[in-house]
């Protein structure tokens, strides 16, 4: 009996902490997480190009699991999104060193407005949404 409540709370758990990502998006519910709240770091409302490189090397450590390659075949979905443009080498891989390089053009593409910043629509629109867009 211990067995099933312990198994109850942890799923109470997750479902909380996945409705509150999903509530992150736009409209409060079942949208992409609000980037402007995880890389705007100062709450200035406007993303620099510090914070946007600050979360470049996060990203790119959950998305290589600390590896300083990764082989691009092995990646689906947002993942894979996230190497968008960037050529993988004859092998297949794409090395940290090359996606941290693409990282001040995709910034200065996202930056339509010229600002030097990104405002929370210009941020948005430059993630991959599932099934392509996006440019990140």
């Amino acid at each position: 009996m211990r067995s099933i409540f312990k198994i109850a709370v942890l799923l109470l758990a997750t479902t909380a902490v996945v409705d509150k990502v999903q509530a992150q998006g736009p409209g409060g519910g079942g949208g992409p997480p609000n980037f402007m709240a995880l890389i705007d770091t100062d709450k200035d409302g406007k993303v620099s190009v510090a914070e946007y490189t600050a979360f470049s090397e996060q990203r790119w450590t959950r998305l290589s699991q600390g590896a300083d390659k990764v082989k691009v075949a092995s990646l689906q979905g947002f993942q894979a999104n996230a190497l968008a443009g960037i050529a993988p080498d004859a092998n297949g891989d794409v090395t940290k060193a090359a996606y941290l390089a693409a990282q001040p053009a995709k910034f200065k593409a996202a930056d339509t407005n010229g600002d030097g910043s990104l405002n929370e629509a210009e941020l948005t629109a430059s993630f991959p949404r599932r099934g392509g867009g996006g440019g990140n």
